[in-house]
C-alpha cells in the first residue's frame, strides 16, 4: 500500500534565511508543530482476501441422527454452498461483510422408513462485522461479530411430531468457516495497513534536520526538527477505504550554519485523538552583520536637514550611521553636518543604547549621546550638547529592516517549491516576515524572524 503524501498547513514557516556567520547556534525557543499523514487501505484488497478464504462449499453433512429413542434412525447427507458473492459494506467504523449460502440436505430413514426420504432446502446470509481497534503496541485488531440469520429457515418433518434438527448440525461447520473468513480479513488489513511500519517510518522522516535555503548572501541555515508525540484518528470505513491518520506534534527549532546531528526518539506508544496544535510554526534566525545595518541606518536618516530652535538658526543633516556592539547594547557612530550661517562644520555623537524592534525598525532604548570633540568650537559643543539637539540625534539612530525582510521574502519565495530533506517537500506562498527578538553579537545583530503565509510541506513515507 503506497500512503497518501501529507499535507501540513505552515501557520509560519520563514525567511529560510540569511546572511551570518555559519556556525551560529539556534537562539530561538521552538513552538509545538503538527505534521499530518493519511494512510489509506483500498476496500478491494479486503475483498480479495474475503474471497480467498470464503470456500465454496462452507459444510459438508454425511452422518446418521437417530429418533424416537432408538427406534428411527435417520441418514442426513447434503451441503451447504455459497450461493452469490461477498459483499462489503462500510458502516463507519465498522465494515459489515455479507455472504449468501444455500442449502439442500436428503434425510433418508434406514429399514422400513426408506418411503419417508425426504429432499430439504433453505437459505441463509452469513453477517461479519468488523470493528477494528488499535493496540498501544501499534497493532491493527479486528474484532468480529460473526453471525447469519436464515431467510429460508431449514425444516424437515419426516411425520407428525417426527422432526430433525437439521441447522442444529448445519450450524457449528458455517460459524468455524465465518471464524476464518474473519482471520483472514483482519490479517489482510494489518499488513495491507502496516500501521507500525509507517508510524515508525513517519517518526524517523519527522527527525531529520531539515537544510534551508539561505538568502541573499548564502549563509547555511537548517531547522532541527525533534519529534514530541504522535496521534492516531479513529478508523474509519468509506465507500473505497479504510482510513485514519497520523497526526505527529514536532518541535523545530532554525539555526545557522550545520545542524547538530539528530536522534529519533522511540516510537511512543499508540494514543488516538487529533492534534491541538495545527500547522507548521518555525522561528528563524536573521543575521544581520554591522555594516548591512548601518547602511540601512544610514538610509533610514537620509539626507534631509533639520531646522535647529538655535541661535544662528543651524541646520543638522546626518551623513553616517556605524554601528558596532558594545557587550549588549549598540553604539551608533552618528556623523553630522552642522551649517550656521552657510558655513558647515562636521561632527561625530556616538549614540549607546539597548537594541529595540518597532515593527521592522531597529530603534535603541536607554540612550546615551557623547560628542566626540575634536576639532570643535565651543559654540559647535554648546549646540550638540543641546537636550533638543541629542534627542534628534539619538532618534536618527535607528534602521528600517523592512528592506532586508522584503528581499529575504523574495528570495525564499523564488526558491519554492523545496525540499529540506529527503521526503520532505516545501511549498506555497510566503506572504511576509514578523520580526520579534533580538541578540547582539559580536559579528552580527541576530534577529527572530516568524513568518506568514499559506506554506505547505509535503511529506511522502519511503
Amino acid at each position: 500500500m503506497r500512503p497518501v503524501p501529507a499535507l501540513l498547513r505552515a501557520a509560519a514557516l520563514a525567511s529560510l534565511l540569511s546572511v551570518g556567520p555559519a556556525g551560529a547556534a539556534p537562539v530561538l525557543p521552538a513552538t509545538l508543530s503538527s505534521a499530518v499523514v493519511p494512510l489509506h487501505l483500498p476496500l478491494s484488497a479486503l475483498q480479495a482476501a474475503a474471497e480467498r478464504q470464503a470456500p465454496t462449499l462452507l459444510s459438508h453433512i454425511d452422518q446418521d441422527q437417530v429418533l424416537l429413542g432408538g427406534l428411527l434412525v435417520v441418514h442426513l447427507a447434503g451441503d451447504v454452498e455459497r450461493s452469490g458473492p461477498l459483499v462489503l459494506t462500510p458502516e463507519g467504523s465498522s465494515l459489515r461483510v455479507e455472504l449468501p449460502v444455500t442449502a439442500r440436505i436428503r434425510a433418508t430413514p434406514a429399514g422400513i422408513g426408506a418411503f419417508l426420504a425426504r429432499d430439504v432446502a433453505g437459505s441463509a446470509v452469513v453477517t461479519l462485522r468488523l470493528t477494528p481497534h488499535l493496540s498501544a503496541d501499534w497493532q491493527l485488531q479486528l474484532p468480529v461479530q460473526a453471525d447469519y440469520h436464515w431467510t429460508d429457515p431449514i425444516r424437515l418433518e419426516l411425520a407428525q411430531g417426527v422432526n430433525l434438527d437439521v441447522q442444529g448440525l448445519v450450524d457449528p461447520q458455517i460459524r468455524a468457516q465465518l471464524n476464518g473468513i474473519a482471520a483472514q480479513i483482519g490479517a489482510a488489513a494489518s499488513a495491507g495497513l502496516d500501521l507500525p511500519g509507517h508510524a515508525r517510518q513517519f517518526w524517523t522522516q519527522l527527525a531529520q534536520p531539515w537544510t534551508l535555503p539561505a538568502a541573499q548572501l548564502g549563509a547555511p541555515a537548517y531547522a532541527r526538527v525533534v519529534p514530541k508525540g504522535l496521534l492516531v484518528s479513529a478508523l474509519n470505513f468509506g465507500p473505497e477505504q479504510l482510513s485514519l491518520t497520523l497526526a505527529a506534534s514536532f518541535a523545530a527549532t532554525a539555526g545557522l550554519g550545520t545542524p547538530p546531528p539528530s536522534t529519533v526518539p522511540e516510537l511512543p506508544p499508540l494514543q488516538t485523538g487529533t492534534p491541538t496544535v495545527q500547522g507548521v510554526h518555525l522561528n528563524l534566525p536573521l543575521s544581520l552583520p554591522y555594516p548591512e545595518l548601518s547602511q540601512l541606518a544610514t538610509r533610514y536618516a537620509g539626507r534631509q536637514d533639520f531646522p535647529l530652535p538655535l541661535p544662528l538658526r543651524p541646520r543638522l543633516q546626518v551623513r553616517r550611521v556605524t554601528l558596532t556592539p558594545q557587550g549588549q547594547r549598540l553604539q551608533a557612530a552618528v556623523e553630522v553636518r552642522l551649517t550656521a550661517l552657510g558655513v558647515p562644520v562636521t561632527a561625530t555623537l556616538d549614540v549607546t543604547g539597548t537594541p529595540r524592534l518597532s515593527g521592522t525598525v531597529l530603534t535603541l532604548e536607554g540612550v546615551t549621546v557623547r560628542t566626540r570633540p575634536s576639532g570643535l568650537t565651543q559654540r559647535v559643543l554648546g549646540w550638540l550638547a543641546d537636550a533638543r539637539v541629542q534627542r534628534l540625534v539619538a532618534q536618527q539612530a535607528r534602521a528600517d529592516l523592512a528592506p532586508l525582510l522584503t528581499r529575504a521574502r523574495q528570495d525564499v519565495q523564488a526558491r519554492l517549491p523545496y525540499a529540506p530533506a529527503p521526503g520532505v517537500q516545501l511549498g506555497g506562498a510566503l506572504t511576509g516576515l514578523r520580526l520579534q527578538q533580538l541578540t547582539v553579537q559580536p559579528q552580527a545583530l541576530l534577529v527572530g524572524v516568524e513568518a506568514a503565509g499559506e506554506l505547505s510541506v509535503q511529506v511522502s513515507l519511503r
